[in-house]
């Protein structure tokens, strides 16, 4: 067929061969995002953290110099690839679900797609380097000149400025995360009533990613809690990577059946309880 249509007697889903690539594109981006949670997981457990609003400019001037990739970790590097290589998925999600909740999945992707240009463009991380390495390359002789005591202040205000801005989980990186928190619980809802990929799956996404709008809301205003929200989102990383996992899994089977469409053989998806009818 030429088009993706959904079988009016069975809950199923016909892919188009055109949209192969763009569903395998979502698998591999969604296997990538996993092995990044796993690493920012490893490094929080090893207590490569940096506590929130715990540094100066100038700190995290010293801090990139003894170790760049940590750096960019702490800064929300992580954050910014992992929500960039998330836009395939949302978009393939979207397009499957067009016929069983067409708003719901339209207003999900755009959420998703205003919370990643909110956040991604907003991530300073690679300014602060930038920045740093400015820092360190200014003359360490003492006395300290008064053109270079000019400099330092220059920078570490620059720096502070780019703090207020963009340090994860404070005021000013609040509404990119919320975006994206809100449009992943939207589109976990979406699947729920669409039934193209079992309830468990979608569940584990729903509570997931529950969690980490707990997580973004009480880690940027209620410090109090910050405590049993470490505890909260590792639930929820934890259940986003099995969200993940198999939503790819799903992803790769549908590209497959796509290439497989000419022959009219059904494909079984894993993540479906229908499966995939290609006739």
């Amino acid at each position: 067929m030429s088009q993706e249509k959904y079988h009016q007697d069975l809950d199923v889903v016909i892919p188009d061969p055109g949209w192969r690539s763009l569903y395998r594109a979502a698998g591999a981006g969604a296997i990538i995002v996993v092995g990044f949670m796993l690493l920012d997981i490893g490094l929080s457990f090893a207590g490569e953290d940096v506590a929130i609003g715990g540094m100066t400019a100038v700190d995290w001037f010293a801090y990139f110099q003894t170790n760049w990739f940590l750096g960019l970790r702490n800064f929300g590097f992580f954050n910014v690839v992992n929500t960039t290589l998330t836009i395939p998925l949302f978009l393939a999600l979207s397009w499957i679900h067009r016929k069983t909740a067409p708003a719901y999945a339209a207003m999900a992707l755009i959420l998703f797609l205003s919370g990643a240009v909110i956040y991604d463009a907003n991530n300073r991380a690679l300014s602060l380097l930038a920045l740093s390495d400015q820092y360190a390359a200014l003359p360490a002789a003492l006395p300290v000149a008064a053109e270079t005591d000019a400099q330092r202040n220059l920078l570490a205000a620059a720096g502070t400025v780019i703090l207020a801005q963009a340090e994860d989980f404070t005021p000013g990186t609040f509404l990119g995360f919320f975006f994206n928190n809100a449009a992943t619980i939207l589109m976990m809802l979406v699947i729920l009533r669409g039934k193209i990929f079992r309830t468990w799956i979608a569940l584990a996404g729903l509570v997931g990613s529950v969690c980490m709008l707990f997580f973004t809301i009480s880690a940027t205003f209620i410090h109090a809690i910050f405590a049993l929200a470490m505890g909260v989102v590792i639930l929820g990383g934890l259940l986003m990577i099995v969200w993940y996992l198999s939503t790819a899994v799903g992803m790769f089977r549908m590209a497959g059946s796509s290439a497989t469409s000419s022959q009219a053989e059904p494909v079984q998806l894993a993540t479906t309880g229908k499966g995939l009818s290609t006739r």
